[in-house]
């Protein structure tokens, strides 16, 4: 284990400090020392953990519905061809949705707002980070990398990308990541819920306990439930609140390694 977690280290070093998900420039405005905190805890487990890896984004079976249960293997998300009642609000019904949005429009960006402005980008089996205008972390076919200009480092293990990573992170952390693998470290005491927030509208609700940041978290978001597509959301965590905003309709270039 040492010598796998002094190799992930001097990848990081390398690469500025970035793990999936977890981008420095993401957190420099205003997450400080409990950023740092799960930053190094998610190269840990990322480096050491002895669950195998997950397989990234082949499978269409849904979530596992209990969230005190094992952790579930990223891949595991609902696909596009899953059926969803838009008349009847459930957990499960409203990711296959937000699976199936992503899928038909065939991107989707997302704005955090936490007193800086940060932005991810979504494809069906693709996702990155950007920062400065510039990818910074990118997810593609099992494996993620962060960038620096026209140069990029490998991070170790294999990842789930794209509307995979989205759903699995929401479900098992509160928040987005661009990659996601079931070695990362997950909240305790989740309860999922959701209900009718308006005519059309479905509103998802997370409560867990986060042993990272000591306190409680709770996210909270919206989605249009005749399109299936995510419209804005929030998450309260000890370290503040952040703002979620989601567009399908702005245009960037294909998700690719520069």
């Amino acid at each position: 284990m040492g010598r796998s977690h002094r190799r992930a280290r001097a990848e990081t070093s390398r690469a500025g400090i970035a793990v999936p998900g977890y981008h420095a420039v993401v957190f420099r405005s205003t997450r400080g020392s409990a950023a740092f905190l799960l930053l190094t805890a998610v190269l840990v487990v990322a480096a050491c953990g002895s669950e195998p890896p997950a397989t990234p984004g082949a499978s269409n079976a849904s979530p596992g519905a209990s969230a005190s249960g094992p952790v579930a293997s990223a891949s595991r998300v609902p696909g596009a061809s899953a059926s969803a009642d838009p008349s009847v609000p459930t957990v499960s019904g409203f990711w296959t949705l937000a699976a199936r949005a992503l899928s038909k429009s065939g991107r989707m960006r997302l704005i955090m707002s936490d007193g800086g402005t940060h932005e991810l980008r979504f494809e069906p089996k693709a996702s990155a980070v950007m920062a400065d205008n510039a990818l910074a972390s990118v997810c593609l076919t099992g494996a993620a990398y962060t960038v620096q200009g026209m140069r990029s480092v490998v991070v170790p293990g294999k990842w789930a990308c794209g509307a995979s990573a989205l759903v699995s992170a929401f479900r098992k952390s509160g928040q987005p990541v661009y990659a996601w693998n079931t070695r990362l470290p997950v909240d305790t005491k989740i309860r999922e819920r959701v209900a009718v927030a308006s005519k059309g509208r479905w509103q998802w609700d997370y409560a867990a306990t986060s042993r990272i940041l000591r306190g409680t978290v709770k996210t909270t978001l919206l989605l249009d439930a005749t399109t299936g597509r995510l419209i804005s959301g929030s998450r309260t965590d000890p370290t503040g609140t952040t703002r979620f905003t989601f567009s399908y309709t702005s245009i960037f270039a294909p998700i690719a390694l520069p």
